[in-house]
């Protein structure tokens, strides 16, 4: 990305910020032992982020909180991002094991 000539360069935490500053898809699925879908809720997020908080962002992590449904059980939870602009997606799936029906949180 360049600025036209005579005009100011941004600096590299407005550049991130444009690039963070677009729609994702986050996600949570759980699966049984078999494969099988129990529960899933996927959410549109839109990040505006100003570079003044971007510093934090690398620092910290971008995080994100949200629940889903689980019936008692053993599962795995998968949970993910897609970022529609750059067409990536990120996940991580981990081992569930649930005592009583409740809503796990992500």
């Amino acid at each position: 990305m360049t600025a036209p000539p005579g005009s100011a360069q941004p600096s590299d935490a407005e550049l991130v910020a444009r690039v963070l500053a677009a729609d994702r898809v986050a996600f949570a699925i759980v699966y049984d032992r078999y494969g099988q879908v129990v529960s899933r809720e996927d959410h549109l997020i839109q990040l505006n982020v100003k570079p003044d908080v971007y510093p934090i962002f690398e620092k910290n992590g971008v995080q994100l909180h949200g629940a889903v449904k689980v019936p008692k059980g053993d599962y795995w939870l998968r949970t993910g991002i897609y970022d529609e602009r750059t067409r990536k997606v990120g996940t991580m799936e981990v081992p569930l094991r649930l005592v009583k029906d409740e809503v796990a949180s992500r």
